[in-house]
């Protein structure tokens, strides 16, 4: 049996996008790394409600909708331009702590 394409990779913006795009057809993991100062504002978007001084745990589980809510946080814009290929995969998206992304695309059926 075949594994799952693996990356790992530092968020360098558009350039991570370029590198992760064109593997999103097939089955893969992909795990993004972005800088710790994201884990706050990514935590705060998530859940605007959430009380001052509240443990900022980030485990957030989801489909291409998530790489849309990413994509509003300053910096992390070219999220959006994975959604759709991500959906169309059936994709799955995971944001955990520190700031890690990560997409898993199944193989088909």
């Amino acid at each position: 049996m075949t594994q799952p394409l693996a990356i790992h990779l530092n968020w360098e913006g558009a350039e991570t996008i370029s590198a992760v795009n064109p593997v999103l057809h097939q089955p893969c993991h992909i795990e993004l790394n972005l800088a710790a100062n994201y884990h706050h504002a990514i935590f705060r978007h998530l859940h605007p409600d959430a009380p001052e001084g509240q443990l900022e745990a980030l485990d957030e589980q989801g489909g291409a909708e998530l790489l849309a809510k990413l994509a509003e946080i300053d910096g992390l814009q070219p999220f959006s331009q994975l959604r759709d290929a991500v959906a169309e995969s059936e994709g799955s998206v995971r944001i955990s702590a520190p700031a890690m992304v990560i997409i898993d695309i199944p193989k088909k059926r």
